[in-house]
């Protein structure tokens, strides 16, 4: 099925309000959806363009998750699911890439339902998409997104609490330095658009993301993590010990990065776990934070 199809479902899929407002977790649809992938060669050099990456390295442990799109909106829209497709807030991953992926060897993805948990705004749920390549686990990975509903568990005095004190000032953890700064331009969404198939009218312009409440287009969760992925990954990818065992990149998201915008990529010194937190040049709110983290 294609894309356009896929987000005419996507538009027309409501949500389960009597299943989604009750207290106990709502039943994940038990489906799984496949299809085989092969890197191609001026897709991926656009890609690496767009974030910062040399394409003559190991593959960007974002590209497939990129690629799952797909797979990911077929589980959104599977009959009998009852998420909404629009409004979900993309809040993390967990890539993990091992080093024996081949860019040049077709890679089988799967993709299916694995985790819903409260959250103080509705329902968090997880999908997740494995690679396979000559049958061998090369790629997993774990998407997470929160579905807004006015469930049992929702407490609607936390939200109006939360706006009356204000986020907390940013405290950066000790030992992290400065290492990069990022430049989002003002049609940086609608080319990551035109590349993943990700056209969510948020990212596009500033009249689209009006219709959708925000006052500028924000840019995709996606590219800000591979751009700032693509600087502690130059850093930590060198080596023998690089070379060997898995790569796991973990994120939480935390405040969108509108465009035109600018942020800073802080890190933690070199060692086989990295954190890093990506900021707003102020200092007065992150946009992600996350780790890398390097495995025999």
């Amino acid at each position: 099925m294609s894309l356009l199809r896929l987000y005419g479902k996507a538009l027309r899929q409501r949500a389960d309000k009597v299943v989604l407002s009750q207290f106990k977790p709502p039943g994940l649809p038990t489906c799984e959806y496949d299809r085989q992938v092969l890197v191609e060669k001026r897709t991926y050099q656009k890609y690496c363009d767009m974030v910062g990456w040399d394409a003559g390295r190991p593959l960007h442990p974002c590209y497939l998750q990129m690629l799952s799109l797909p797979l990911q909106l077929k589980c959104l829209t599977t009959p009998k699911s009852p998420f909404p497709v629009m409004g979900l807030v993309h809040m993390g991953n967990r890539i993990r890439l091992s080093h024996t992926y081949e860019i040049g060897v077709p890679v089988h993805l799967y993709a299916s339902y694995s985790g819903v948990r409260q959250h103080h705004r509705g329902w968090e749920i997880d999908i997740t998409v494995s690679g396979r390549q000559e049958r061998q686990r090369v790629y997993e990975a774990t998407a997470s997104y929160l579905v807004r509903v006015n469930a049992a568990h929702v407490k609607p005095e936390y939200n109006r609490s939360r706006r009356a004190k204000g986020d907390a000032p940013l405290v950066l953890p000790e030992g992290m330095a400065v290492c990069a700064e990022l430049t989002a331009s003002r049609g940086t969404g609608r080319r990551y658009a035109a590349l993943s198939g990700d056209a969510n009218p948020i990212h596009l312009s500033r009249l689209s993301a009006s219709v959708m409440g925000f006052r500028k287009a924000i840019a995709h969760g996606m590219w800000s993590l591979a751009a700032s992925g693509s600087v502690i990954l130059k850093d930590a990818w060198q080596g023998p010990a690089t070379q060997s065992g898995s790569l796991l990149l973990e994120n939480r998201f935390m405040s969108p990065l509108m465009l035109p915008g600018k942020a800073q990529v802080y890190a933690s010194p070199q060692s086989s776990k990295r954190e890093f937190i990506v900021t707003n040049t102020s200092l007065s709110a992150a946009h992600l934070e996350g780790t890398l983290t390097f495995s025999p």
